[in-house]
C-alpha cells in the first residue's frame, strides 16, 4: 500500500488535486501579450499564440462549470470478501454525463470510530468515462481490523487535460459497515501449563471438594449487612439472635452460575499521558476484542449463559442457545472503544456491589494491563466473589519476553487463575491505516493514503 501523505497535509485535503493558480496568472498574462500583439502586429504567430491559450483557458474553465451543475448519483454496494476482514466496494454513478477531455478523480474516505487512532485511510482512483450515462468503479479492501467503520460521502473530482483547475462534487450518503473480531492465533497451545484449581478453601469460601459453602463461622457470603430497604422476610434472625447484627440474606440459588466475559478498556493500556492513542493500540485492542469473541464462541458451544461487559455501556446477556444474542455480543465487541474508568476492575468492582455476580462463575478477562498490581486486584474481587478468573492476555512475540511469561505463570499457578498468552505479529504494532490495504478490481488503479 502506498501511502505519500504528508506529515502537514490534513485529513480533508488528502489526495485531492487542486487549481494551480500560478500557471492559470501566468496563462492569462500570455494570452493578453498575445492579443496585444495581434491588434499590434496581426502576424500569424500572434493569432497562432492567442488561439492556444485561449483554448487552454477554455479547457480549464470546464470543470467548474461541470462541478457548478450537480446532479450526480451514487449507490455504494458491499461484497463480502473470500476472507476476515476482506470487502469488495462498487461505486455506481449516474445522473451526470462527463464532457470528453475531463479527467475524473474519485475519492474515498473510510474512518474506523472503534480504533484508537483516528487517523483516515483515503483511497483514491482516476477514470475517464466520457459521456456515459452510468459508469461505476470496483476495489477490495484487504486486512480491515475489528470496528465500526464508516465511508463519508465520496468526492469526485474532475480536472482539465493539463490539471490547471480542479472542481469538485460530493456524492452518495455516509454508509456504515461493521467488521467483527477474529480470535487472535491458536493461543490455547501459549496456555500456562496449570489445571483449573479451586480457590484456597476461606471462611466462607466453596469448599476444596465443590460441595456447599462453609458459612458455620461469621456472617459469610451468602449474606451482607443490612440495608434500609431490604424485605423483612430476608433478614437472617438466627445471626441477630447470635449477636452478630442485622444480616440480610443472598438468594443464590435463584441464579446459575454462569461466563462474565470482561473486556479491559482501560485507556491508560492504549493511550498516552496526552490521551493520544499508542502506536500499537489499536493491534491491542483488536487482539483482546478478538479474544474475547473467542470467549463468547466457547460459551455458545458449551451451550452455558455469557454475560458481557466492555467498558461503562456495552453490556449484553447472552442466554445458552440464543445465536442473536451472541451477534449482538459480537457487535458490542466491534464497537468497543478505550476510554478511562472503562478498565476491568472497575467493571467487577461495580458487579460485586451491585450482587450481580454468582458464587462459582468463571469470569474471563480480556486485558492488556501488565501491571502485576492490577492482577492482583482483580484476583482479589474473583475470590471475594468466590468466582474463577481466566486472564487472555495479548503479547507481541519476542525471545526477550520469555523470562516475563515464566515469571508470570508461575504467579498464576499460585494464585488459581488460567492465564492465555495470546500471540502478536509485528505487523500488528501499525495503526489500522497502515496495515490495511487496496487491492486493484476490474483494471481500476487505486491508491491509498493513511
Amino acid at each position: 500500500m502506498k501511502s505519500p501523505r504528508s506529515k502537514t497535509v490534513p485529513a480533508a485535503g488528502l489526495g485531492l488535486p487542486r487549481t494551480r493558480r500560478a500557471a492559470l496568472g501566468l496563462l492569462t498574462a500570455l494570452l493578453g501579450a498575445a492579443l496585444t500583439g495581434v491588434i499590434a502586429r496581426g502576424a500569424a504567430m500572434d493569432w497562432f499564440a492567442a488561439g492556444i491559450t485561449a483554448c487552454v483557458l477554455a479547457l480549464a474553465c470546464l470543470p467548474k462549470l461541470w462541478s457548478a451543475g450537480g446532479g450526480l448519483k451514487l449507490e455504494r454496494v458491499f461484497e463480502a470478501g473470500s476472507g476476515p476482514g476482506e470487502l469488495l466496494v462498487r461505486l455506481r454513478f449516474s445522473g451526470r454525463r462527463v464532457p470528453p477531455f475531463l479527467i475524473v478523480q474519485v475519492r474515498e474516505q473510510l474512518e474506523n470510530e472503534s480504533a484508537a487512532d483516528k487517523r483516515p485511510l483515503v483511497l483514491t482512483c482516476w477514470k475517464l468515462p466520457w459521456l456515459s450515462g452510468e459508469w461505476s468503479v470496483l476495489y477490495r479492501l484487504d486486512g480491515l481490523g475489528r470496528g465500526r467503520y464508516r465511508f463519508t460521502p465520496a468526492t469526485v473530482s474532475v480536472t482539465d487535460p493539463f490539471g490547471l483547475v480542479c472542481g469538485l462534487l460530493r456524492a452518495g450518503a455516509a454508509d456504515v459497515f461493521t467488521v467483527l473480531p477474529q480470535p487472535e492465533g491458536r493461543f490455547e497451545a501459549f496456555t500456562a501449563g496449570t489445571k483449573e484449581q479451586p480457590l484456597p478453601h476461606t471462611r466462607g469460601g466453596v469448599g476444596e471438594e465443590g460441595g456447599k459453602p462453609d458459612i458455620r463461622a461469621g456472617a459469610g457470603l451468602l449474606s451482607r449487612p443490612y440495608r434500609s430497604g431490604d424485605p423483612l422476610r430476608r433478614i437472617d434472625w438466627r445471626q441477630a439472635a447470635k449477636g452478630r447484627g442485622l444480616q440480610t440474606r443472598q438468594d443464590e440459588r435463584a441464579s446459575s452460575p454462569a461466563v462474565v466475559l470482561v473486556l479491559d478498556l482501560e485507556g491508560k493500556h492504549f493511550l498516552d499521558g496526552q490521551s493520544k492513542p499508542r502506536k500499537w493500540a489499536d493491534g491491542a485492542l483488536d487482539a483482546c476484542a478478538g479474544a474475547a469473541a473467542q470467549a463468547l464462541r466457547e460459551a455458545a458451544e458449551g451451550r452455558c449463559s455469557m454475560q458481557l461487559y466492555g467498558g461503562e455501556t456495552a453490556e449484553a446477556r447472552v442466554p445458552a442457545g440464543n445465536l442473536r444474542a451472541v451477534h449482538a455480543a459480537a457487535m458490542l465487541l466491534a464497537a468497543a472503544r478505550p476510554a478511562a474508568g472503562a478498565g476491568a476492575i472497575a467493571v467487577l468492582e461495580k458487579l460485586i456491589q451491585g450482587h450481580n455476580l454468582c458464587p462459582g462463575s468463571r469470569i474471563v478477562v480480556a486485558t492488556f494491563g501488565m501491571e502485576l498490581k492490577n492482577w492482583e486486584r482483580l484476583v482479589e474481587l474473583v475470590r471475594s466473589a468466590r468466582c474463577r478468573l481466566e486472564l487472555r492476555v495479548p503479547l507481541w512475540t519476542s525471545p526477550q519476553l520469555a523470562a516475563f511469561c515464566r515469571e508470570r505463570q508461575l504467579w498464576a499457578s499460585k494464585n488459581g487463575v488460567l492465564l492465555s498468552w495470546i500471540p502478536l505479529a509485528a505487523e500488528r504494532r501499525l495503526a489500522w491505516s497502515k496495515r490495511a490495504s487496496v487491492g486493484e478490481e476490474e483494471g481500476h488503479d487505486w491508491q491509498a493514503w493513511s
